[in-house]
């Protein structure tokens, strides 16, 4: 109830962009598929920006899904593209962590945002990493269409 109420109150002065931030964290799934469903039906009528760990609920509200990891883009695309073929490390990783695809956990631990790697934030943790990803910090690239990634040894 308190969840469909704040998304009341941020749609009470008719804004043209929303920021979501987080709003089905810590909700029962009955709950969390009803506030997903408003979400939907907000976005289809304006812009919104959907900050969430949820990549199933960002699955069903998002045109576009951006990855971040320690601070930054990693990957960007189409929501169809993006979760059907992972370009970036991380976001294979993240992907194959969910229940449904294994729960197969990305090894390591997050770095400190204060005192990021150098070179490839994610490169102590990737499975693909070489000597100059340590040392390089790779630009977020245009692959294609719409499609970006942030690493020099994406698929």
């Amino acid at each position: 109830m308190n969840e469909r109420v704040m998304i009341a109150m941020a749609l009470a002065g008719n804004p043209s962009f929303l920021i979501a931030d987080e709003p089905t964290t810590g909700l029962d799934t009955p709950v969390k598929n009803r506030i997903v469903s408003l979400l939907q039906d907000i976005g289809r009528k304006r812009s919104m920006l959907f900050i969430t760990h949820d990549l199933a609920a960002a699955a069903r509200i998002c045109d576009r899904i951006a990855v971040m990891y320690c601070g930054e883009i990693v990957e960007c695309g189409s929501t169809a593209d993006l979760l059907s073929g992972p370009l970036h490390p991380y976001t294979r990783g993240l992907i194959g962590s969910l229940p449904q695809r294994g729960f197969s956990p990305i090894s390591g631990m997050s770095p400190s945002l204060i005192n990021a790697p150098p070179g490839c934030r994610f490169s102590p943790r990737c499975d693909r990493c070489h000597e100059c990803c340590r040392e390089h910090h790779p630009p977020l690239q245009e692959i294609s269409n719409g499609r970006y990634v942030r690493c020099l040894f994406h698929d």
